[in-house]
């Protein structure tokens, strides 16, 4: 699995790459064989303002499926990417297993 993370705002930091990484690896492993690319993009929303506005999207390329897309935005970046790769994770879940039950008709 091939995991790209990229930072769209300069005030967020590069240290924090690793830690993503770990994130988005430990949630998507075992869906590895069937995923051929995950992208993990954390920008600032709105700048040096305050409110809720560290947005993390994640994009997973699944082999042979549509792609699952999901977007969180909260006031902390790293519980942005905690909650957007679990939610990452369930919808590649169900996505694989909708698809092998509809295999199995």
């Amino acid at each position: 699995m091939r995991l790209d993370v990229k930072f769209r705002d300069p005030t967020l930091h590069r240290q924090q790459t690793e830690m993503v990484r770990r994130y988005a690896r430990f949630a998507l492993a075992r869906f590895g064989h069937r995923i051929s690319r995950t992208e993990l993009i954390l920008e600032d929303v709105n700048g040096p303002r305050n409110g809720r506005d560290k947005r993390c999207k994640v994009q997973v390329l699944l082999s042979g499926l549509p792609p699952v897309i999901v977007e969180v935005t909260d006031v902390d970046a790293m519980a942005a990417v905690s909650r957007s790769v679990e939610r990452a994770a369930r919808h590649v879940r169900d996505t694989l297993s909708r698809q092998r039950d509809l295999k199995r008709l």
